[in-house]
């Protein structure tokens, strides 16, 4: 989807030297994007019933710390990532094991409602949020992936197809 037109209307709009028609311009065309999100989100939630699951990795002992040290952290802390983020998290990380089992990440909090995942060996880096649709629907945002730019994405194998073209970084 070419969405290039798009965004340059939403430039040109803001840099319209009236800021009321500027904001009006931009509002409508942000309304009309939230009506397709919301259409697309509906869909997911229709589809990922008939999605077949995802096999997952069992939960190696490093993860099983990083979850519990998060966990550790919702009990201490209000705005520490909330138990369907964790559990989201595990999942995606279960699911991406189950294909290489060869890397680790570390996981941190990151703001109220997100987890940071930073997978050692590939430079690569999720930042998990809420899911907004059911298993095996995801909140995943892939940063670092050399010569990409980020990534959003909304259902777990997605995740998992653009993160096995990542290749392991060489060791120093």
């Amino acid at each position: 989807m070419n969405l290039g037109p798009l965004r340059q209307r939403i430039r040109d709009a803001s840099g319209m030297p009236d800021a009321v028609e500027a904001a009006r311009r931009v509002g409508e065309i942000w309304s009309d994007l939230q009506e397709v999100v919301d259409l697309a989100e509906a869909r997911m939630r229709i589809l990922t019933r008939r999605l077949p699951d995802l096999p997952l990795a069992p939960t190696p002992p490093w993860l099983h710390d990083e979850i519990a040290s998060l966990r550790q952290d919702v009990e201490e802390d209000s705005t520490a990532p909330a138990e369907a983020v964790l559990t989201s998290t595990q999942q995606i990380v279960r699911a991406f094991l189950q294909e290489r089992s060869d890397v680790r990440a570390t996981l941190c909090r990151f703001g109220p409602d997100q987890v940071e995942v930073t997978w050692e060996t590939l430079g690569v880096i999720w930042l998990v949020s809420k899911p907004r649709v059911p298993w095996p629907g995801v909140s995943v945002r892939v940063y670092g992936a050399p010569g990409t730019r980020a990534r959003s994405f909304c259902e777990a194998s997605a995740v998992l197809r653009f993160s096995s073209t990542l290749t392991t970084l060489e060791s120093p």
